[in-house]
């Protein structure tokens, strides 16, 4: 019984998930540098879960909010981020829904 209770627990946690479809994504960080080219400004959010490089980041198991301000700071940008994880690196890819916001 606790030989399948380990093995559950290591195939939960230690195994790589595939559970989002990121096939032809865009990654995050790429992404990331477009928006800010533009103007658009990180929101950090306030979370024990996002990555160190990326403060915008809010992040559950598998999926992320990332949240930017406007140039002019009038509107909020709320981006779908989905995350694959592996043995060696986390990689992080925008879902296709993107959320606007006039009244931040």
């Amino acid at each position: 019984m606790n030989k399948l209770i380990f093995a559950s627990i290591f195939y939960a946690v230690a195994l790589p998930t595939q559970a989002m479809p990121i096939e032809g994504l865009t990654p995050y960080g790429l992404y990331r540098k477009e928006l800010i080219k533009t103007g658009w400004k990180p929101s950090p959010v306030a979370s024990k879960t996002n990555p160190l490089e990326w403060p915008e980041l809010g992040c559950g198991r598998t999926f992320c909010t990332a949240v930017f301000r406007s140039p002019m700071g009038k509107k909020t940008l709320e981006l779908s981020v989905w995350m694959q994880v592996g043995l060696d690196a986390t990689e992080y890819y925008v879902a296709p829904a993107i959320n606007f916001d006039d009244n931040p």
